[in-house]
């Protein structure tokens, strides 16, 4: 449960961190002429367009290489429907219930599990192996790159081992009283579960001080890279 604290004040001070030195950095040449509100306007919908047309279907990526975009496309439409399964586990979205009865949760699982496993072990050796992903990368991006795997391994782990042994065990684990609690059924290993929450704990207390910080604040930093571009510095005009 402390750790849980730790976790939570480590992540927001590094969040903070990064985004007050995004909004400090250097903005480029200001623009001299006056632009109106309609232009403004204009700009700010296609930055939008822009943003939701790369969330869907990742076009940067696909430009530049296509083995990687389905590699990405895997890794994220899994990340996605898993994240959304464990909301389940803190008692949100409980509504689904209904609606996903009669549908093999266990097998889903275990195979959304896998295809971000084996993703996300394509997105580290890419990141060994090609030389200009390398040279971008900084110590801590393997590190947080390595928890992320590891608690990945571990929970697709438990999911296996619940799909082979019947299994009917139900434990619930407070991480803040009255606030945050774990509702997790069909425990196969309350020790894999454990560490499973601890790795997963490290992930998101580390990754604000890598360059993976984009996996949570992509809308964030996608809109400050072009409010950045001196084409489209309107606030500063003068």
């Amino acid at each position: 449960m402390v750790l849980t604290y730790i976790t939570i004040i480590i992540f927001s001070i590094g969040v903070a961190r990064k985004i007050i030195q995004w909004l400090t950095g250097e903005s480029g040449k200001k623009r001299r002429e006056k632009i109106t509100l309609r232009q403004k306007l204009k700009i700010l919908g296609w930055i939008l367009k822009n943003i939701f047309i790369e969330f869907l279907t990742f076009k940067r990526i696909f430009q530049k290489d296509v083995k990687t975009w389905i590699t990405a496309i895997v890794f994220h439409v899994s990340l996605i429907l898993i994240f959304i399964g464990h909301l389940r586990l803190f008692g949100l979205l409980s509504i689904l219930n209904s609606f996903l009865a009669g549908i093999p949760l266990e097998i889903i699982s275990m195979i959304l599990g896998l295809l971000f496993t084996f993703s996300l072990l394509g997105f580290i050796l890419r990141r060994i192996f090609l030389k200009n992903i390398r040279f971008l990368s900084i110590w801590i991006d393997y590190v947080v790159l390595s928890i992320l795997f590891i608690k990945a391994v571990l929970g697709t782990s438990l999911r296996i081992f619940s799909y082979f042994f019947e299994i009917n065990r139900k434990i619930e684990i407070t991480l803040i009283p009255s606030l945050i609690t774990i509702h997790a059924e069909s425990i196969s290993n309350v020790d894999l579960l454990y560490l499973h929450i601890f790795f997963a704990e490290l992930f998101i207390m580390f990754i604000p001080f890598s360059n993976l910080l984009h996996i949570i604040l992509s809308p964030i930093s996608f809109f400050l890279y072009y409010l950045k571009d001196p084409r489209f510095n309107w606030w500063k005009n003068e």
